[in-house]
This record gives structure tokens, sequence and C-alpha cells, in this order.
């Protein structure tokens, strides 16, 4: 599973995807690419995750379309990757429409050399589906994850850390 700070997130990431690296990201206040406030203990931050799913190849037919034999998985995220297993892709390869075939065709349009790619591969995956919060622990550093509670509200407005309040 991927996590991903939403007020962190870009094209790009400044860490791993992952709880760990984004604690250990915080407590050095980022990078210089990307410099952050060091949190305070129980800061939190509106966060989602991606968890993939399946790979699948799909291959060109004559008439130009691609297919792949099992269909198309359930899914709210896709991305071109460099074969089965891979879980590295660049934000030009999120594919944005729910019909695959379309979407790599229309994909295919930016890429060098498209006569010579018969096939390509597809990951897939889902986001969460209720909002998350996670808080930033000064010890270690760590960070948890959690639904973030119906009763609360982000407001980035508090600065680099979200801060969180109760919604009367």
């Amino acid at each position: 599973m991927y996590v991903y700070l939403d007020a962190h997130t870009d094209e790009t990431l400044p860490c791993e995807p992952e709880l760990e690296s984004w604690a250990k990201w915080l407590a050095r206040g980022g990078d210089e690419s990307w410099p952050v406030d060091v949190p305070e203990d129980g800061a939190t931050f509106s966060a989602s995750t991606l968890t993939l799913t399946d790979w699948r190849e799909y291959t060109r037919s004559e008439d130009g379309t691609w297919a792949t034999p099992n269909g198309d998985p359930k899914h709210d995220f896709a991305a071109i990757v460099d074969g089965d297993g891979y879980v590295h892709w660049y934000a030009e390869d999120i594919l944005s429409r729910d019909n695959i075939s379309d979407a790599i065709t229309e994909w295919m349009q930016h890429d060098l050399d498209p006569a010579h790619n018969d096939s390509v591969w597809v990951v897939f995956g889902d986001h969460n589906k209720t909002p998350l919060l996670a808080t930033y622990h000064a010890d270690g550093p760590r960070l948890t994850l959690a639904d973030k509670p119906a009763d609360t509200d982000i407001d980035r407005s508090a600065g680099e850390a979200d801060s969180v309040r109760t919604v009367n």
C-alpha cells in the first residue's frame, strides 16, 4: 500500500510513499528541493492511500485497439509500467480514462516510436474510499494512519502541518 500526504504530493513525491519514509522526511524538515517545517508532535495531515491490485499485459490488435485476454479489472487507478510486478511510473504514464484501450491509444500518441510497441503493461489499483488522517509522532519519528473522524475538518490555512478542528 502506498501512502500519500495530500499537502505534500504533486506530480512527484519528495520521498517513498511509505509511512516510515514520510516520517523521516518530515522530521528532517523536508529536503533542499522541498523544504517543510518540522511538525510538532501530534501534528496531523490529510492522507490517502493507493493499493496496487493487478498487472495486465495489453497487446495491439490489427485494428489498432488494445486488449488483454482477461479484460479490465475493477479499478480507480491505472498506469503504464515496464512489466509484470513493476511499481514505478511517471505522472505522464497515469491513464486518465475508464476505457483502457482508448487510454493506451492516447498515451501512445506521445511515444517516440509507437510502431515498435505491440504490447504494454498496465498496473491497476484502488484509492482509499474514506478520508484518512496521518498523525506525526516525534518519537521514532513515525506516522500513524487512521480514518478521519466524521466530525473533523482539515484546515490547510494553519501552515505546513494540517490543523484538525472539530466541526459543530
